[in-house]
């Protein structure tokens, strides 16, 4: 389902899912805003609700299904 929402991302590169993990990839803060936005704004159109207790932002690193990810 997820993949069917963001085919432009996933081809692009930049965006990873996984099951209902979405990694969002960017090289620059201001890149990685409009990226987020531009999931974020997708995610409410199609009515998906997120947990924001499991939502981590503007992370270098992060720890992401056994994974360090940077």
């Amino acid at each position: 389902m997820m993949n069917e929402i963001f085919p432009e991302e996933l081809s692009e590169g930049w965006l990873m899912i996984y099951i209902d993990d979405i990694i969002v990839f960017s090289k620059t803060w201001e890149e990685h805003i409009y990226r987020l936005s531009r999931v974020l704004n997708k995610i409410q159109s199609v009515n998906i609700e997120i947990s924001l207790n499991k939502c981590h932002f503007g992370f270098e690193e992060l720890k992401a299904l056994g994974h360090l990810v940077s």
